[in-house]
């Protein structure tokens, strides 16, 4: 059981992890498309 649970805990941080790292990329985009907008 304890291994399921270590497992378990694992799959959740990765799937923490890519939400955050994809967080981060939509941020940096949408970011630098304003930057550039607003040079335009």
């Amino acid at each position: 059981m304890a291994m399921f649970q270590l497992l378990e805990r694992r799959r959740l941080a990765a799937q923490t992890w890519l939400a955050a790292q994809t967080h981060l990329a939509v941020n940096r985009v949408s970011g630098r498309a304003h930057a550039l907008r607003a040079m335009a």
